[in-house]
């Protein structure tokens, strides 16, 4: 999914080693092209797509006289769109994650300006933070996008509730999941010194949680994972962390956090000079994201235990990070712009690069690889059972949601 921010982010161990790498693949893998179900309406500035039985579900912003709308859509196998919902709040709003609950309602989160804004002076606001810093407040200006914002949409696209919780200061939403209570979301927002990462819940009768924030100068979250007993964060920075120092250029960050939000764990890259960036994480602890270092760039997967420990890890020239994805217990999907030949896997060949969709099996040996070819931008992946793989992406022609049933 597309972040407004920069995300620049991996995790706490140095993924340089060869002791990590799982690139020797036992058989060589042929690339099959994938489906493509539909190109969207240029308009559409799409976040981010999820699957659920034979639907995907796209969503995203367009463009405003004052900003941006959010929007979502909901599209069948053969491209016909089924619903398009827009999501209207304040003077303009972001939409940047959604998820689905079990009754099949798409929860969507985001951002949104405070039409009621009157200006002030920064003040100090009050939260709990693992490393005893302040975070003063950023004085907002009329229209600035101050608010997280939860809508609850309904399987046949008809808004059920929306809910704004105001932080005083600009915010971008990066991510959002279900809880037993509600729900939980991850961002990053404006400092006095720079930016912070905060995490905020939200229970289902719409009450805000204190947010806790993380950092003060230069620290990111990006991605979300509930777990059994918390939640697991991903991000990035180039300050301390929980007593944690930088190691490298910008270090990536695996946190992991309790229900209320407190931190228990934290993990950081430790490759110098690097700049590393997890962007997506699944409920099985695989991550996807990217490696900067110099003039060369590469996409980067990982398979954390319970520990977060990793157990494998293998990266790839790339336009960019990598998306990742569960498809069963064992099997995993990434989905990037991938730049080069790759060994174990023939048919491909794209140096100006395209999008790539590659499937690991245990301990990360290569099962499969599917090509979209129309896609240079990957924005996201997701997976149904009827669907497969579903990957989002730009390129020439505009945004196209791709399909794949892998064997």
């Amino acid at each position: 999914m597309r972040k407004s921010a920069v995300a620049l982010v991996l995790v706490g161990v140095n993924l340089l080693s060869p002791l990590n790498l799982s690139q020797a693949a036992t058989k060589t893998i042929t690339v099959k092209a994938m489906s493509l179900i539909t190109t969207l309406p240029g308009e559409e500035i799409v976040a981010g797509v999820l699957a659920k039985g034979a639907t995907v579900f796209v969503f995203g912003n367009v463009k405003t006289p004052t900003g941006t709308d959010g929007f979502i859509s909901s599209i069948d196998l053969t491209g016909t769109t089924l619903w398009s919902l827009p999501l209207h709040a304040g003077e303009a709003n972001v939409v940047t994650s959604a998820a689905i609950d079990t009754a099949g309602n798409v929860i969507v989160f985001g951002a949104s300006s405070n039409p009621d804004i009157v200006l002030s002076s920064p003040s100090t606001i009050p939260y709990q933070n693992p490393d005893s810093v302040t975070v003063d407040a950023v004085a907002p200006q009329r229209n600035d996008v101050t608010e997280a914002l939860i809508w609850k949409v309904s399987a046949t696209g008809q808004l059920i509730s929306s809910n704004a919780h105001d932080l005083k200061s600009p915010v971008l939403v990066t991510a959002g999941v279900l809880t037993s209570t509600g729900f939980a979301l991850v961002g990053n927002i404006s400092t006095s010194t720079g930016m912070a990462g905060f995490f905020l819940t939200m229970t289902s009768a719409g009450a805000y949680s204190k947010p806790v924030y993380i950092g003060k100068v230069d620290t990111e979250l990006n991605a979300l994972v509930k777990k059994s007993n918390g939640f697991l964060v991903v991000g990035a920075s180039s300050e301390t962390i929980s007593s944690k120092p930088p190691k490298g250029k910008r270090d990536g960050l695996v946190i992991s956090l309790s229900v209320s939000g407190k931190t228990s764990a934290v993990v950081r890259s430790t490759n110098a000079n690097a700049m590393r960036n997890w962007q997506s994480a699944t409920s099985s602890n695989f991550l996807g994201g990217i490696s900067r270092l110099g003039n060369k760039t590469e996409a980067v997967v990982t398979q954390f235990n319970a520990a977060l420990i990793p157990t494998w890890t293998t990266r790839f020239l790339a336009g960019g990070g990598a998306f990742a994805a569960d498809i069963s217990a064992t099997s995993r999907a990434a989905f990037f712009a991938s730049t080069s030949t790759i060994t174990g896997v023939t048919g491909w060949k794209a140096s100006k690069g395209a999008g790539l969709t590659l499937i690991f099996g245990a301990n990360g040996a290569l099962a499969g690889a599917y090509s979209a070819l129309m896609i240079t931008a990957p924005i996201g992946l997701a997976y149904s059972a009827d669907l497969g793989l579903v990957a989002v992406g730009s390129g020439p022609k505009g945004v196209s949601v791709f399909h794949a049933l892998p064997r």
